[in-house]
């Protein structure tokens, strides 16, 4: 009940036959076939390029962390500077 059986699909297509004979039911289902291979092209393009997208926000968020780091190291260098400055002016 509210689905269809072997039986309903057999007079579907029964009845479509009737409709469109049988010359153009190959020429419908390739056309069929066709768009279906369409559609699952687009999705699968789609797929590619946010796959693409991701990988650039990877690659662009690690590279703000590598120059986040290259300037944490350059701080901590001007620091070790300073103090040792300081500490040779204190010496002297």
């Amino acid at each position: 009940m509210g689905g269809f059986s072997v039986v309903h699909i057999i007079i579907l297509g029964i009845i479509v036959l009737i409709l469109f004979g049988s010359d153009k039911l190959p020429v419908f289902g390739k056309s069929l076939g066709k768009a279906i291979k369409g559609f699952k092209d687009g999705i699968n393009e789609i797929d590619v390029e946010s796959k693409d997208v991701t990988t650039e926000k990877l690659n662009a968020q690690q590279i703000a962390e590598l120059k986040l780091k290259q300037v944490e190291m350059k701080l901590e260098q001007a620091e070790l500077k300073l103090r040792q400055a300081e500490s040779d002016k204190n010496k002297a």
